[in-house]
């Protein structure tokens, strides 16, 4: 079965359970970030553009250290923060930017 294309929890959503949720977090008001566990000790990590209607613009299969089986460990939370911020500066807000449509966020910080 494919993942869905959509958030497993809305974007304004203060209840962050479900069975398949691992890890969630925003950024700048615009990007959804969730981890999304695929395995025992692997997950998917996607990135949704809020701004486009919670499209998905990054997907990716992350490794879980543990299990992940209370909670991510510190380090893959870091990982996975790196990897989210270096995409979206480097790649997806570069692009829209070489194609004339501009960037007016401000610098990444992880609320």
């Amino acid at each position: 079965m494919a993942e869905p294309a959509r958030p497993l929890i809305p974007w304004d959503s203060e209840d962050a359970n479900h069975p398949k949720l691992i890890w969630r977090n925003k950024i700048d008001k615009r990007f959804l970030i969730e981890v999304r566990r695929a395995g025992n000790y692997s997950a998917k990590l996607f990135i949704f553009d809020h701004q486009k209607n919670d499209r998905p613009i990054a997907c990716w299969r992350v490794s879980l250290a543990y299990g992940a089986m209370f909670g991510p460990e510190v380090a893959d939370v870091n990982e996975w923060q790196e990897k989210v911020v270096n995409f979206i500066d480097k790649a997806y807000l570069k692009r829209k930017k070489n194609g004339k449509i501009g960037n007016n966020l401000p610098r990444f910080t992880l609320a």
